[in-house]
């Protein structure tokens, strides 16, 4: 379980009309990749990009989920990669 629960109320600050016509609703986020991710390896670097499609739902009174919109997204990032004697060390940078 989440340790917070997103609802419109705090994404209404983003958004000021879905608090308004969902307001204090659950909210209900649905990850799911667009393309396969692409990731290179060189020496004592990694580096790699995510594609998904990130589709919000608000939950009604009923239970059911009214889809609220999609946000198409690209996560970037890369790393340094190392060994510490019986550890793999590294260090991550978002692009």
């Amino acid at each position: 379980m989440a340790p917070f629960h997103l609802n419109t109320s705090s994404l209404g600050v983003l958004i000021p009309q879905l608090k308004k016509q969902y307001p204090n609703r659950l909210m209900v986020l649905m990850i799911s990749s667009t393309k396969a991710p692409r990731v290179s390896l060189a020496p004592n670097k990694l580096t790699g990009n995510l594609w998904a499609d990130l589709v919000t739902y608000v939950i009604q009174p009923d239970g059911t989920l009214k889809y609220v919109f999609t946000l198409e997204t690209v996560v970037g990032g890369s790393g340094e990669v190392g060994f510490n004697a019986s550890k793999i060390t590294g260090h991550v940078t978002k692009l």
